[in-house]
């Protein structure tokens, strides 16, 4: 008990690092309005569809590929995200999200370890049990033996 204590500030800590690095990762990325140039065949039961896309960066055409939403047509506009070097990047987490990574991977990063230390707790109860079994048997051989003590 004592040890999952202590490992409660260290997994707090993995749980605030995530925050920081999702939240600098959104910082980064830039909503930019690009023109859909072409949109691919869709899967009838998705609700999404890659499209070719184009916008201006630094005064340099780019063109990338993204995801819209199916009967999405060409010619019109989406708004995608870029990274610092101009690549298309996926939408960046919001706040909750954000707060639910840094929770899941504090809560699950825990759990996970105190799962290992209850298996190494059972694992070792397990091989003192046995080793009491043991103790105990030839304990019981030598009193049973001739000149045990239940032999008398």
């Amino acid at each position: 008990m004592v040890i999952a204590l202590t490992l409660v500030p260290l997994f707090w800590m993995a749980g605030a690092a995530t925050y920081s690095s999702v939240t600098e990762r959104a910082a980064q990325a830039t909503p930019v309005t690009a023109t859909i140039e072409s949109v691919g065949a869709a899967d009838p039961t998705a609700m999404d569809a890659t499209a070719t896309v184009k916008w201006m960066r630094d005064g340099v055409p780019r063109t990338d590929t993204t995801v819209v939403p199916r009967g999405t047509e060409a010619g019109g506009t989406t708004t995608i995200w870029t990274g610092p070097n101009g690549t298309v990047v996926p939408v960046p987490p919001g706040p909750f999200e954000r707060v639910l990574s840094a929770v899941m991977v504090a809560t699950l990063g825990w759990g996970a370890a105190i799962g290992l230390l209850a298996t190494a707790v059972a694992m070792l109860g397990q091989s003192v049990t046995r080793r009491h079994e043991q103790l105990w048997d030839r304990e019981w051989d030598q009193a049973s033996s001739e000149n045990g003590w239940a032999s008398h």
